[in-house]
């Protein structure tokens, strides 16, 4: 397992929507901290989905388990410092990638497993042939002991290759390839923070395997913590083994608000 999740099994929620990255960002505008603020925005429908059946798959089955209850909870507070500061759609994009990953880990290991090599190899294609056969070849423990039926693995498989097309993993609407991948250094800071929540070891956050979802090499990363020392969103510091990250910021709110305070 790539990531450190709530959830450990894959979900077949994925065939109600990707990436969604529209509707989730409105939503992380919309939340607040009232108890009934989902069952509120469904009934209001405020994103004027085509039916209640509908406002509910987009709050209840994507953005709760993805910025309410996902790791780390109430991630819609930070995305919401970052929309009210105006931020680019380059910057919150692998934000909400990163996000989705960490609640559905069929994202996760399919990029970490499969994408990633394809793309050191070379080899950029994609094909529904190979996420669905990537699906069939797991082991049954990750569906928590009942594999999906053949519909539904093609309506997660159509959901999984959309949603990385939409975050910009993947290129190309019918035939699909590996796409170049751009992570700002706003971004990346506020990502590193986020791992830096759950292991602060330098060392460790240099080499944490999550870096892999964004095709990030541990060479890669210490080049991009250097850019973000240079540009004072955090620092970086290095002396042989011994690597001392420092942020800014003690909470996820701080943090956003002192990133969107500087140049993207």
């Amino acid at each position: 397992m790539y990531f450190d999740a709530l959830n450990k099994f894959y979900t077949s929620r994925l065939q109600k929507g990707g990436a969604l990255l529209s509707e989730m960002r409105q939503l992380t505008k919309l939340w607040s901290d009232a108890p009934d603020t989902a069952e509120r925005l469904v009934e209001q429908n405020p994103l004027a989905l085509p039916s209640r059946a509908r406002a509910k798959d987009v709050i209840l089955r994507t953005f709760v388990p993805r910025f309410v209850k996902g790791a780390p909870p109430q991630l819609w507070k930070p995305l919401a410092v970052f929309e009210a500061c105006a931020a680019s759609v380059e910057t919150i994009r692998p934000l909400h990638y990163f996000a989705a990953a960490r609640a559905e880990p069929l994202i996760a290991d399919f990029v970490c497993e499969f994408l990633m090599p394809r793309q050191r190899s070379g080899k950029l294609e994609i094909t529904i042939a190979d996420a669905i056969g990537f699906i069939k070849e797991n082991a049954i423990e990750k569906f928590g002991g009942a594999r999906w039926s053949e519909a539904v693995q093609t309506k997660v498989t159509q959901g999984l290759l959309a949603a990385l097309r939409d975050f910009g993993i993947l290129a190309g609407r019918a035939n699909k390839r590996i796409a170049p991948f751009y992570l700002p250094t706003t971004a990346f800071s506020f990502i590193a923070f986020l791992l830096h929540l759950k292991q602060p070891s330098g060392d460790r956050l240099l080499a944490d395997p999550e870096w892999q979802l964004f095709f990030l090499s541990p060479a890669l990363v210490e080049r991009m913590f250097f850019e973000a020392h240079q540009e004072r969103f955090l620092e970086y510091h290095a002396a042989g083994r011994i690597i001392r990250i420092e942020f800014p910021a003690k909470t996820m709110e701080e943090y956003a608000y002192a990133l969107t305070q500087r140049p993207a």
